[in-house]
C-alpha cells in the first residue's frame, strides 16, 4: 500500500505544482480538524473544571453552616451557663447571622431544592427552639431552658 501510493499519484495527469497545493491543502485540513477536536477537548475540560469549582464552593458553605451550627449550640451552652442579658443578646444576634449562610446556602446550591427546604425547615425549628430558651432563661427557667437545649 505505501508503494503504491506514490506511483498513483504519480500518475494522475496533473502538474506537479496542483499535486503539492492539493497535498498542502490536505495537511492544512487534517491540521484543522486536530485544531477542532483539541478545542472540544479544552471546552470538557474547562466545563468540569466550573462544576469542580462549584461543588467546592457549595462543600465550603456547608462547612461552613455545620460550623456555624457547633458554635451556635456552644453559644446556647455557654448562655445557660451564664444568663446575663448580655450574653442572651450575643446568642441572638449570633443566630441572626447564622440565618445569613442559610440564605447564602440558598444561592448557592439552588438545584437541591429538596436539601433546601429540609435545611430550612430545620433552621427555623432551630431558630424557635434558641429563641425559647433565651426567653425562658431570661424569665429567670434556667433548668426549663437547659432542658429545653438539651432535648
Amino acid at each position: 500500500m505505501k508503494a503504491g501510493l506514490p506511483r498513483l499519484i504519480a500518475h494522475i495527469p496533473v502538474s506537479v505544482q496542483s499535486k503539492l497545493l492539493a497535498s498542502f491543502l490536505a495537511i492544512v485540513v487534517l491540521l484543522i480538524a486536530i485544531g477542532v477536536a483539541g478545542l472540544q477537548s479544552l471546552q470538557l475540560a474547562n466545563r468540569r473544571t466550573d462544576e469542580l469549582v462549584e461543588a467546592h464552593r457549595q462543600i465550603v458553605l456547608y462547612r461552613k453552616l455545620q460550623h456555624d451550627t457547633t458554635a451556635q449550640l456552644s453559644g446556647i451552652a455557654s448562655a445557660l451557663l451564664v444568663p446575663d442579658d448580655q450574653t442572651l443578646d450575643l446568642t441572638l444576634r449570633q443566630l441572626n447571622q447564622f440565618g445569613y449562610d442559610v440564605d447564602r446556602l440558598h444561592l448557592v446550591a439552588q438545584d437541591e431544592v429538596e436539601l433546601l427546604r429540609r435545611v430550612q425547615a430545620d433552621y427555623d425549628s432551630f431558630v424557635n427552639i434558641v429563641t425559647r430558651v433565651v426567653a425562658l432563661s431570661r424569665a429567670g427557667s434556667i433548668v426549663n431552658g437547659r432542658e429545653l437545649h438539651l432535648s
